[in-house]
């Protein structure tokens, strides 16, 4: 096993999931097409404070009261609350079944080696907050799941081979990436979802894989749209520190 793999989460293959366009016009560098935009964004919008669109509707920085992006999960979730000071929200862009919520949060450096964060979100709930005054009872919190196209739809399906190629096969089936800080495992059988998600399946192979007795795993998708397989057990002594749950979160009062 060579020291790079053992030491770092390195990338197999790389996503081809397609995003929802989300663009802005670039009005800092002084190119692009201004359209309706009277002034310039802060250089912090995206950066600093995330851009947040829900169904078009972008959520002004002065409406943002907080947001939080967890990673702890098997899949990023996202929540953001906002105040509907003149009900635009509500009256035109209020969510139905299967709508997304795009989040993107701007390199600080080089994206190429500091790379931005742009996900999709299914919207998972939606509901207003707040007290009698009229600014209180037009404050929302949306809230979702990382959008993985087909990943909790059921299917009967069977994969020959490792577990680690078997997941290679499921992560390439959803246009997913694929990194692990291993190169294979000790496990070839057929590998069966019973008309199963694939959420679940995947969370069944990880807690059967097998390399020998002093490695065990854990499975996630990251915020740059990799299934990783990892084993935890080489990181207690080389990166203790990702065990600590990561959270990006900002919070303003109005």
């Amino acid at each position: 096993m060579s020291t790079a793999v053992e030491r770092n989460i390195l990338t197999i293959t790389e996503p081809s999931i397609m995003l929802d366009p989300m663009e802005m016009p670039d009005v800092e560098s002084g190119e692009g097409d201004l359209g309706t935009i009277k002034e310039k964004p802060s250089k912090f919008l995206g950066m600093a404070i995330p851009l947040i669109r829900i169904n078009t509707y972008e959520v002004q920085v002065d409406r943002l009261t907080s947001f939080n992006l967890d990673l702890t999960g098997f899949v990023p979730t996202m929540r953001v609350s906002f105040i509907d000071r003149d009900t635009l929200f509500m009256v035109r862009y209020f969510p139905k079944d299967g709508d997304v919520m795009q989040l993107n949060i701007r390199s600080q450096g080089e994206e190429t080696t500091f790379k931005p964060i742009r996900i999709d979100f299914t919207i998972t709930d939606c509901y207003p907050v707040g007290g009698n005054t009229k600014t209180a009872a037009n404050k929302w919190v949306i809230e979702g799941k990382m959008l993985v196209p087909n990943l909790y739809n059921e299917f009967v399906e069977f994969y020959e081979g490792t577990s680690w190629n078997s997941l290679l096969d499921v992560a390439e089936n959803l246009d997913l990436g694929y990194a692990s800080n291993v190169e294979d495992t000790n496990d070839e059988m057929v590998w069966i979802n019973p008309n199963d998600t694939r959420e679940k399946f995947i969370q069944d192979v990880v807690a059967n894989s097998y390399l020998d007795d002093n490695h065990f795993f854990q499975a996630y998708i990251d915020p740059y749209y990799y299934l990783s397989l990892v084993d935890i057990n080489k990181l207690f002594s080389h990166f203790p520190f990702l065990f600590s749950p990561f959270c990006y979160s900002i919070r303003k009062c109005f």
